[in-house]
């Protein structure tokens, strides 16, 4: 039997038609797959391949050393990590507004991921190169980790209205999405960070954080 894919209905075969409400209920492995998708996930996989760059030993590192892997390593790694998932996000988008509500769940859910892989690298590698004598000092670390959740607050805001598209869409589905529980799930977790100050989830600018100018 001849099958022809089909943007919206999935799949149309001589003699059968898959319905709209069928599609919604099969899951992803069962659907029209864009190929924007598949061009998305392979850009996605280029932001996982670079993890965020080794900090200087905490113990040993010296105000100067720090400030020198801030500037250098660590900003380079967001600023460029902040471009792939900017890529990526835009072309899982683009995907997202023309699938059906189990893939564009799954989409929007990967938007959040991309962005959370993002937060948590920045901010946990900053905490890492906290120098010893920044950590003793409970009004310098204070300062400083804010700085460093304001300066991702951005970020997070991104990762929470994909989410929110995640969910909405999973409310319209006739059958709920496997990664609707996922999506709760990243964004409670998404919640619970810190964002510094109480105005800090402004739009994003262009330019990267340097938390190291903090405090």
């Amino acid at each position: 039997m001849a099958c022809v894919a089909l943007p919206m209905l999935v799949l149309t075969c001589a003699g059968t038609q898959t319905s709209r409400q069928d599609a919604e209920a099969a899951t992803p492995a069962e659907t029209y797959e864009d190929p924007q998708a598949r061009r998305a996930r392979e850009l996605g996989e280029e932001v996982y391949r670079h993890p965020p760059p080794t900090p200087p030993d905490a113990g040993k590192a010296e105000a100067r050393a720090f400030g020198t892997f801030i500037a250098g390593p660590l900003k380079e790694w967001f600023s460029a990590s902040r471009e792939r998932v900017i890529a990526a996000s835009g072309v899982y988008e683009e995907a997202r507004q023309r699938a059906n509500p189990h893939l564009a769940s799954e989409y929007a859910l990967e938007i959040a991921r991309l962005h959370m892989f993002l937060i948590e690298g920045f901010v946990e590698t900053g905490k890492a190169a906290m120098p010893a004598q920044w950590q003793a000092d409970e009004q310098i670390s204070a300062a400083y980790l804010d700085a460093l959740y304001e300066a991702a607050a951005p970020l997070v805001e991104r990762a929470l209205a994909a989410i929110e598209m995640c969910l909405s869409t999973a409310e319209r589905a006739v059958a709920k999405p496997p990664k609707e529980p996922e999506c709760r799930r990243l964004g409670e977790r998404l919640k619970a960070l810190p964002t510094g100050k109480p105005d800090a989830a402004e739009p994003a600018s262009d330019g990267a954080p340097q938390p190291g100018s903090a405090g």
